[in-house]
């Protein structure tokens, strides 16, 4: 399947550690809207209750922050946030925005030159808010789905982290093309993928280990058909399953990411 770059200018000039902020008030606004719904509905169609994704997002951000932090270089830190079983869905929210913003201020923070463990690559800082900004887009839409909301990814908040982590996705609309680089949706030339990765390595520079310069991996391509049965998250290295990699929290669906070489054959 060939891809074309999307080389739409950002619709915010703010650096996408900025836009952590703006996408935490988003979820915000949009799921405390619903808080008196029942939250133990399947987030859209993931595995998970719309009450675990929303934990899962707070760990995830806090994971993020921690690895901006404390640099790593070959794994997660061996620490995760745990949600009370008697959380209501408004403190769930809040959750979510906390670790927003602890993931924000440790990006602002961080020097240029940071480098940083993630499954999926050593990442900087920005490789990180990122992540961090589809982690908490793509899961309040997976949730909003769940809860029966009629809301998609503001395109001001999708275009940006599209060429940062996503180089080849096709041109078009930012929501869509955002919730099909992540497994959510078809586009109207395009199936939905049940195989994509994304890529949070520093663009560019020789010796990071992705595709930027001086790299050896091939380009990112992705395989299609199907349903999604993974999302953006500390899940595993690409062609491990998730339930053996130890970050794996419980009911988390099983499922592979595999990266698919120029020849269109998932390795």
């Amino acid at each position: 399947m060939t891809t074309a770059t999307t080389s739409a200018p950002f619709a915010d000039p703010r650096p996408i550690t900025d836009l952590l902020p703006a996408v935490a008030a988003e979820c915000r606004r949009v799921l405390e809207a619903a808080v008196d719904r029942d939250w133990d509905e399947p987030a859209g169609d993931l595995d998970w209750s719309c009450r675990g994704t929303a934990a899962h997002v707070a760990d995830v951000l806090f994971s993020y922050a921690g690895q901006v932090v404390a640099q790593p270089d070959g794994a997660y830190l061996p620490m995760e946030v745990t949600v009370e079983d008697a959380a209501t869905p408004d403190r769930l929210v809040a959750s979510v925005v906390a670790c927003a913003q602890l993931l924000h201020l440790a990006c602002a923070a961080a020097p240029d030159r940071l480098r940083a463990w993630h499954p999926a690559g050593v990442a900087d800082a920005e490789g990180f808010a990122a992540m961090g900004v589809v982690e908490v887009l793509v899961h309040t839409h997976d949730i909003a789905l769940g809860l029966g909301l009629g809301w998609a990814p503001p395109q001001q908040l999708s275009r940006p982290v599209l060429p940062r982590l996503f180089p080849q996705a096709p041109d078009g609309d930012p929501t869509e093309v955002l919730l099909w680089c992540c497994g959510r949706a078809a586009l109207p030339d395009r199936p939905r993928l049940d195989a994509w990765r994304w890529d949070p390595t520093v663009r560019g520079r020789p010796g990071t280990g992705g595709p930027g310069a001086g790299s050896t991996e091939p380009p990112l391509r992705w395989a299609s058909g199907g349903s999604v049965r993974c999302c953006p998250s500390p899940t595993g290295q690409p062609g491990v399953p998730l339930h053996e990699h130890p970050r794996l929290l419980p009911g988390r669906p099983e499922a592979s990411l595999h990266p698919v070489d120029d020849r269109g054959a998932v390795s």
